[in-house]
């Protein structure tokens, strides 16, 4: 059964530097197609959107 989690956040800091923040990214490399196993996530999550 899915979770959910709710944060609260309670001050705010800012960053009087001045950099410009960007969300973190993920990048896939090259080999992961090759060494993922496939059946096995389709089965997580087959079992996680399933609720099973």
């Amino acid at each position: 059964m899915p979770r959910a989690l709710a944060f609260t956040l309670p001050d705010v800091r800012r960053d009087s530097l001045g950099i410009p923040l960007t969300p973190l990214r993920y990048q896939v490399t090259g080999e992961l197609p090759v060494i993922e196993n496939w059946a096995q996530t389709r089965e997580l999550l087959d079992r996680f959107v399933g609720g099973s």
